[in-house]
C-alpha cells in the first residue's frame, strides 16, 4: 500500500494498531529516495499494537510484506520509481 502526502513531512509515525500480520514500513522523500525502513512485526498476544510506533519522514510511505525489503536487498538511499 502506498500512502501519498501533498508535501514532504518532517515527522510521521505509523502504528501497528490492530494488525494481524507484520509489514515493512518504508519512508520515502519527495525525490522518491528511501529515508528509513522499519521491519514491523505483528503485535504479540494481548497487545493491540498501539505501543509499536515507527517514526520517519517523507512524502510517501510504502507498506510491503514483513521483511520483504530484507529479502530483496532494499535499503535506505535506494530510489523508488512509480507513477501517480
Amino acid at each position: 500500500m502506498l500512502f501519498v502526502y501533498d508535501a514532504p513531512r518532517d515527522t510521521l509515525t505509523y502504528v501497528m494498531r490492530r494488525m494481524s500480520f507484520g509489514i515493512d514500513i518504508v519512508y520515502v522523500d519527495g525525490d522518491r529516495e528511501i529515508t528509513r525502513i522499519h521491519n514491523a512485526p505483528e503485535p504479540g498476544p494481548n497487545e493491540d499494537g498501539e505501543e509499536q510506533r515507527y517514526p520517519g519522514s517523507g512524502q510517501y510511505v510504502l507498506e510491503v510484506p514483513y521483511e520483504w525489503t530484507d529479502r530483496h536487498g532494499v535499503a535506505v538511499g535506494d530510489s523508488l520509481r512509480f507513477d501517480l
